[in-house]
């Protein structure tokens, strides 16, 4: 296979005859350990003597590409996306965005008020964005100069050019496939450059272009600071330090200039890696250090595995393609941090070592049959492709009986967790269905509410989570997972194996598919609890009593602080009517589990035993 050559559009100014900018890149792509690009390697295209020639009135070149339905391409480019953005957030100076990342750059930076610095009048500027035949004349010469190219390109485009290159997608021949789309500087953002033009309406063509990475300085006064994605889907943005100076030096010294952008290491290496792309290393058993399988890892392992057979119960072609996709986008995030691990010579377990070789490792048998039901139960109820959200209809009961027998279990034991989860929910979401058991629930929350049991409870993944004693911050330590994100928990939840009560292992297991809201905000995770120990006492195997504890408590702080906001706050305001609808759930959920054995032992029969028992407690 051929070299792709490097496309390089320039932006206003001279169009660079001493191709400073290929000078500067191949500073870069030493320091990062490629080769270096000599001049029949790219292609230049000059056209700023007709960005300032009002006269030019030339046609706009026919469209090449045929608008159609990209969904599974773009699929696959943002699959492409993240994989660029994983190698690029190792990098201190470069900033990434998505999935909860916080460019790091613009927090060290202070650049505020220096991307207010405006750019002077560009005369060219306005010639392209304003007159048809400019345009026109501009692309038609790029078009020409590209004439002869077969296969794929590396197209990079500084300030104005990022503007061109965007036009120019769409008029490629149909011969030339962007392998990599790199923009720098880029004023794109600015809706008046779009004026009176068509670029904003076209789709973006997934199919022709392979990935599209956008670099801005914070310092930047053309850019002002802004990526483009919030103008075009199809945009990565990442925000880069220009060299270690403070804000006023670098705009001083030209932060805008594609000299500074081009010999970034990161930025030459991502060209590079597209120039020349080397296949992923093979992983060998002998290159790494044996580890064993944590619980963090073991779990995330359960999920992969439950994704898989999801996959195999949805009907609906479209959402199996779609939920597949999202399955293998985080598959990758997990194997790239498995692969990091052995490159790092750090200890990597058996199974995670056969997954960065490309295979599906089995799960490991070692859950007890009550752990088995619990994990069914989180992961039927959950998002298990957590940031993503699919409809999978009844696809997840649907894969219960074969990800029972994963576990080593019968497949009756999927097939009661699935009726159990559906009696719950069937209860907590239709309040009219036991409304008229309010009243005995209510009695015996009451009883339980004065022995005055202590519990942790672990918001930030939506579930009560009671430590066990001498853990401190059991709950915090695992509500922290919550935050780690894709990949991020390979060997990171083994941190949490002292968490040894019911409720941190539901934790844990909640944590790893993704499940990240309040329990009044995300009634998924208390359905999950309820329904494990309902299927639990429907196999005749032990079950946590101490759930309705949890559960009850959490329901007391619902009210009191309902009765905290009531005096002050509008009587619909937001806060109010969350905590009604959590205090409206949490009543039904305690019903069934007074309905159907989930309470204590020791509920009184009679308002007077009732009465006479908590006398007792004061």
């Amino acid at each position: 296979m051929s070299t792709p050559k490097v496309v390089f559009l320039h932006g206003v100014g001279d169009g660079d005859p001493d191709r400073a900018w290929l000078t500067a890149l191949n500073t870069g792509l030493y320091h990062r350990g490629f080769g270096s690009l000599d001049h029949g390697d790219v292609v230049a295209p000059r056209y700023d003597d007709l960005l300032m020639d009002k006269g030019s009135n030339e046609s706009l070149p026919g469209v090449t590409y045929k608008s159609k339905d990209d969904s599974q391409c773009r699929r696959r480019y943002e699959q492409r996306q993240a994989w660029i953005q994983r190698q690029l957030q190792k990098d201190p100076t470069m900033g990434t965005y998505g999935f909860g990342k916080v460019a790091d750059p613009v927090a060290k930076g202070g650049a505020a008020g220096v991307v207010k610095v405006a750019p002077g009048p560009l005369k060219a500027v306005q010639n392209y964005v304003e007159r048809d035949g400019v345009r026109g004349a501009v692309m038609t010469r790029i078009l020409k100069d590209l004439d002869g190219l077969h296969g794929d390109v590396v197209l990079v485009a500084h300030s104005l050019g990022s503007v061109i290159a965007l036009d120019l997608l769409d008029h490629l021949p149909d011969r030339v496939h962007v392998r990599r789309f790199v923009t720098i500087g880029s004023p794109a953002h600015s809706k008046a450059l779009h004026k009176g033009a068509e670029r904003l309406l076209k789709k973006f063509p997934y199919s022709r272009v392979d990935d599209w990475s956008n670099f801005f300085c914070p310092w930047d006064p053309v850019t002002m600071g802004r990526g483009l994605a919030w103008l075009f889907p199809a945009a990565q943005d990442f925000l880069v330090r220009l060299d270690d100076l403070g804000p006023a030096k670098v705009v001083a010294a030209g932060a805008h200039d594609s000299v500074r952008y081009l010999r970034h290491e990161s930025i030459a290496g991502l060209i590079g890696q597209a120039v020349w792309p080397t296949p992923d290393p093979t992983y060998r058993g002998d290159s790494a250090v044996a580890a064993h399988l944590g619980d963090g890892d073991a779990l995330r392992l359960l999920v992969m595995q439950f994704n898989r057979q999801v996959a195999l119960k949805i009907a609906d072609p479209e959402v199996k393609q779609r939920f597949g996709d999202a399955a293998q986008l985080l598959r990758d995030a997990d194997v790239a941090v498995a692969r990091q691990m052995i490159e790092d010579r750090r200890p990597v377990p058996a199974e995670w070592l056969t997954l960065a070789e490309g295979r599906m490792p089995s799960i490991p048998l070692r859950w007890s049959e009550a752990e088995s039901v619990r994990h069914m139960a989180v992961l039927a109820t959950a998002n298990s492709t957590a940031p993503y959200e699919i409809d999978c209809g009844d696809a997840p009961l649907d894969a219960l009986p074969n990800i029972a027998m994963d576990l080593g279990l019968n497949s009756h034991f999927g097939v009661v967790v699935r009726k159990a989860i559906v009696e719950v929910r069937r209860s907590a979401l239709e309040p009219k269905s036991l409304r008229n058991k309010f009243a005995d629930a209510t009695k015996s929350r009451w009883l339980i509410a004065a022995a005055g049991l202590v519990l942790v409870a672990a918001a930030p993944i939506g579930l009560m989570v009671a430590a066990p004693v001498g853990v401190a911050g059991g709950a915090a330590i695992v509500g922290a997972l919550a935050g780690f994100g894709p990949g991020g928990m390979v060997g990171g939840i083994a941190a949490v194996g002292g968490l040894a009560s019911t409720g941190a292992m539901m934790a844990t297991v909640a944590a790893t598919v993704g499940s990240t809201n309040q329990a009044e905000d995300d009634p998924r995770t208390l359905v999950a609890q309820v329904a494990a120990e309902y299927a639990l006492t429907q196999l005749n195997l032990p079950h946590d009593e101490a759930l309705w504890v949890r559960i009850t408590d959490r329901d007391n702080q619902i009210n009191a602080e309902i009765r905290r906001l009531e005096p002050f706050s509008d009587e619909k305001s937001s806060r109010l009517t969350q905590l009604r609808n959590g205090h409206e759930l949490l009543e039904r959920l305690i019903a069934f589990m007074s309905a159907n054995g989930l309470g204590p032992k020791a509920i009184p029969s009679s308002d007077d035993d009732l009465d006479a028992q908590l006398e007792l407690t004061m």
